[in-house]
């Protein structure tokens, strides 16, 4: 019996050991989002509207300013609507904005106003392939509005598709 609780222990001992290991050699490229309290981030398109077909959503929306980071989860503020309610959203659904000269935005000053636009790179997670989306932005009174616009790219491809069924 001593014999048969010593092997269930050593069993045990190097089950843990493989699994330490296996757990590091998974995390040890493993990088942070970086996103920090007052950058500037869009949100991962998850609505879908009825009669439409996801894939000619927008993949990512918004002009939000992060306002809290706890853990796996950010606070995120609307900033074309700042009397809405702060939503929770997961890290995996959101992403920096970014400027066209490829630095994150961290406020709305680090937007060219002056070209009028502004490159969004983001990738398709399962190719990891990336897309340019141009942004214009329009200045009313009361904020600063971004609409998204899906590229000729995108546009000429989704044509070709129909066409082809």
């Amino acid at each position: 019996m001593d014999t048969l609780r010593k092997a269930w222990d050593s069993a045990a001992e190097h089950s843990q050991k493989v699994q330490m290991t296996r757990q590091n050699k998974k995390n040890e490229g493993a990088k942070g989002s970086g996103i920090q309290v007052g950058d500037l981030v869009m949100r991962k398109n998850v609505a879908s509207k009825k009669g439409l077909s996801r894939k000619l959503l927008p993949l990512w929306i918004g002009d939000f300013q992060v306002t809290q980071v706890t853990g796996t989860e950010d606070l995120i503020q609307d900033r074309k609507k700042p009397d809405k309610k702060p939503e929770r959203v997961h890290l995996d659904h959101l992403k920096k904005f970014v400027t066209p000269t490829g630095e994150a935005a961290t406020d709305a000053s680090d937007i060219d106003e002056d070209q009028g636009t502004s490159s969004v790179v983001h990738s398709k997670t399962s190719r990891q392939k990336k897309d340019v989306i141009t942004d214009k932005e329009q200045t009313d009174d009361s904020h600063l509005s971004i609409h998204i616009e899906i590229s000729i790219f995108q546009l000429s491809t989704c044509a070709k598709s129909v066409d082809q069924h």
